[in-house]
């Protein structure tokens, strides 16, 4: 019950029909704070946080295999992942066996806290986490899927700058969610100042 409950956000349609075996209730609308395991492990110390851990796991996931699909990468071929992931470090270590084998097609994967850039390699950039997938980059394709990216992250700091000088947001928000904005406008600075090195060394 508990693996079904920690894997559901992650595989929803194989995880409900499971639980449907030998449950009379949604899996969907289990309870995870009911859960002993998880309120006595003193790691699960908030759902909330532990929410945002899973949805940065299945964001790395998801990033892998867009970057596949993207790329053309064969289903068969095997690729390594190196992971820097700064503060959120301890999290991907804990989950990185998922990540592995949830239809990522990686071989091994390897996460540090930092590093120095991975040359010849696909470069992803969620937040602060930096991935590096190894065995089958095309210079060309990725140079463009960055440009793009780049492109991308300009318009939304435009969108997000332009939110934060809106005296009457400001003046109306609460001091958390100005405090939020602002952070996500930190981050997508970084990570356009991380593509644009990348592209200028490619």
């Amino acid at each position: 019950k508990n693996l079904l409950i920690l894997w559901h956000p992650f595989i929803p349609f194989v995880t409900e029909t499971i639980w449907d075996s030998f449950n009379t209730t949604l899996l969907m609308v289990e309870k995870w704070t009911n859960n002993d395991v998880l309120t006595k492990n003193k790691s699960w110390l908030s759902y909330a946080a532990e929410k945002e851990n899973i949805k940065l796991i299945k964001e790395i996931i998801i990033a892998v295999r867009n970057a596949r699909s993207e790329n053309k990468i064969e289903a068969s071929k095997k690729l390594e992942a190196i992971i820097y992931g700064h503060e959120k470090t301890n999290i991907i270590t804990g989950q990185k066996e998922l990540v592995k084998n949830l239809k990522t097609g990686l071989s091994s994967v390897e996460v540090y806290e930092s590093g120095a850039k991975v040359e010849g390699g696909i470069m992803l950039i969620l937040g602060e986490v930096e991935i590096y997938l190894l065995g089958a980059i095309d210079e060309t394709k990725e140079k463009a899927r960055l440009e793009k990216e780049s492109i991308n992250l300009e318009k939304l700091i435009k969108m997000q700058a332009q939110k934060l000088l809106n005296n009457e947001f400001i003046s109306k928000a609460p001091e958390k969610i100005v405090s939020a904005e602002k952070e996500k406008l930190n981050n997508y600075q970084q990570e356009l100042n991380k593509i644009k090195e990348i592209i200028k060394n490619l």
